[in-house]
């Protein structure tokens, strides 16, 4: 642990901040390009994987929900106004860096929808897109299956900056669904940790990451699932003892019987710790560290993440794996109206309110505003979509995050789109080419973001038509 540990959470903790149009929501954007600069440091290849749903069998988005039959081959024409779409991340930048295919987080499924391109022509209904885009109803790949249980499973993973209120910094990486123990590279560098999970059979997964503002404190909060109870169990013991370091110590919680963890030393400056305990199908693990200084108090913050963990996961019931391929890629049809990424990238997809919460710069605050709004969806793509209870809990979201916007970004500036489409409240950065967006549409919350004058008044208009179909 003292190595590799303390190397990975130099990496997590030293990610950048979203500065990108930042709010509380996902800075996409930002994160695009930060994964592709940590892509060199990761060994995992997620292959077969695709954030969007493939499209060799058009599907009609409004009727997901009712038949999920792959044979649907005409667009909804339902406006989505009376179900809302979920939210979507934020629209990359053409000259945002998108992450290799040996990217943990990256997309290699030649099957699934390429995102969409800058260079125009035939390229601009991929931006543009003047109908609902029609994704399979159900995965057509094992990978897109996994992804989908791990985006349903982030609904029952806390953020760590719920569990610690000093942790307020989003950490991209690793903050995503995990396919499979191959994206597992992430978070244990050892191949062996990786293999013991492989044997065992990881099927899904989700991790969130969080530091405080200095990097100095960091969590990372993750969630792994097997196919069967006993499988998880020999996980958890294998994996603890694996990703041991020589001189760490063992760490054993007297009224967590089930946890297996260690602590040590991170260098001469830092102090981290890990722990693992299974519970059901499902393995906790929870890795924590902070300065040397704050050595005593990284056991008790592991051992309250850990039980409020427990807690939280006993609501959530593992899809079967022979079940994956049954599951709805875009139940809600609110992904079919969201505005397809440029690159593909497993965080994109649907969520549940809680699970947006790990793209939100500010968890706790986003978990409260959502709730009182009562968002059920959020959809991420190059908008985000957030589905709210009724058009004044869409109007309350608008709102919040336009003010929340002003207050993180000293530079921010009320901006005109030129456009009156879902009657928008715009901020350009005073000091770079960055504009930011928030608008409605019924009971749907727009999220967009853009470097571009054009693209954002473009962008806006089309996000707006999608979601009137």
């Amino acid at each position: 642990m003292s190595d590799h540990r303390g190397k990975r959470a130099s990496t997590a903790a030293g990610r950048p901040a979203r500065t990108v149009g930042t709010r509380g929501r996902i800075r996409l954007t930002v994160a695009v390009g930060v994964l592709g600069m940590v892509t060199a440091a990761c060994a995992g290849t997620v292959a077969g994987v695709s954030a969007n749903g493939s499209v060799a069998s058009p599907t009609t988005a409004s009727t997901a929900t009712s038949d999920p039959s792959p044979s649907q081959s005409t667009a909804s024409s339902t406006p989505v106004s009376t179900e809302p779409p979920t939210s979507s991340t934020d629209p990359g930048s053409s000259s945002a860096t998108p992450p290799s295919s040996s990217d943990p987080s990256s997309s290699s499924d030649p099957s699934s929808s390429s995102g969409p391109s800058t260079s125009g022509g035939a390229d601009n209904e991929k931006l543009y897109p003047t109908k609902p885009i029609p994704y399979n109803v159900t995965p057509n790949t094992a990978g897109i299956a996994s992804l989908l249980e791990g985006r349903r499973l982030a609904g029952y993973v806390l953020d760590p900056g719920q569990i610690d209120p000093k942790l307020t910094r989003f950490v991209p990486y690793p903050t995503f669904p995990l396919r499979d123990s191959d994206a597992l590279s992430v978070i244990f560098p050892d191949e062996s940790t990786q293999l013991i999970a492989r044997r065992q059979g990881m099927y899904a997964g989700y991790s969130a990451t969080r530091s405080d503002p200095s990097s100095k404190a960091s969590m990372v909060l993750a969630v792994f699932v097997f196919p069967s109870a006993g499988a998880a169990q020999k996980a958890a013991t294998g994996m603890a003892n694996s990703s041991k370091g020589e001189s760490d110590a063992v760490l054993k919680y007297p009224d967590l019987p089930g946890a297996i963890g260690n602590q040590g030393a991170a260098g001469t400056t830092a102090f981290s710790g890990q722990v693992f305990m299974a519970s059901g199908q499902s393995l906790v693990y929870i890795y924590a560290n902070g300065g040397i200084s704050q050595k005593a108090t990284v056991p008790g913050r592991m051992k309250t993440a850990l039980t409020r963990q427990l807690a939280t996961l006993k609501g959530y019931t593992p899809t079967p794996k022979n079940a994956l391929m049954k599951q709805e890629f875009d139940p809600t049809g609110l992904y079919a109206r969201t505005l397809p990424p440029e690159t593909n990238l497993v965080v994109y997809g649907v969520y549940s309110r809680q699970g947006s919460l790990h793209t939100q710069a500010d968890a706790v605050a986003s978990a409260t505003l959502l709730e009182t709004a009562g968002v059920d969806v959020v959809s991420i793509g190059r908008s985000v979509l957030y589905r709210a209870k009724d058009a004044a809990g869409a109007t309350t979201v608008r709102d919040a995050f336009y003010a929340q916007e002003v207050a993180m970004n000293s530079r921010y500036r009320d901006f005109d789109p030129g456009t009156t489409a879902g009657a928008p409240r715009c901020l350009q950065d005073s000091v770079q080419s960055q504009y930011v967006c928030y608008a409605t549409v019924d009971k749907v919350t727009i999220e967009y973001g853009s470097q571009s004058e054009t693209d954002l008044k473009r962008s806006l208009e089309t996000q707006v038509s999608l979601l009137q179909q």
